[in-house]
């Protein structure tokens, strides 16, 4: 009698693989994907390349108009005068005022 421990994996003796018959899974990962994912980067390689410039210019974009702003020369960096900060604290509380008490 066989060993039940390998009953499901044996074969009776004598008994030869027909290399012809047999279909391994293994075939749709070693050949069948390899092919198909190289067709689906191929085909879609210049959309992927579009939508990276795409992407790359617009976040170029983004950093330009943020230096632009925030850089050594840009608007945010020059010195506000204390008088012209109460100015617009005074507007901002006038327009509080009127919305919420009228």
């Amino acid at each position: 009698m066989e060993n039940p421990a390998q009953w499901p994996f044996s074969r009776p003796e004598g008994a030869r693989e027909l290399p012809g018959l047999n279909i391994d899974a293994e075939w749709s990962y070693r050949r069948l994907l390899p092919r198909a994912v190289r067709a689906l980067v191929g085909t879609f390689r210049p959309l992927d390349q579009a939508l990276r410039r795409l992407c790359l210019s617009a976040v170029d974009r983004v950093i330009a108009g943020v230096f632009r702003h925030h850089g050594p020369q840009g608007t945010l960096a020059r010195s506000v005068q204390a008088g012209s900060m109460v100015f617009w604290m005074i507007v901002l509380l006038g327009a509080y005022l009127v919305l919420f008490l009228v």
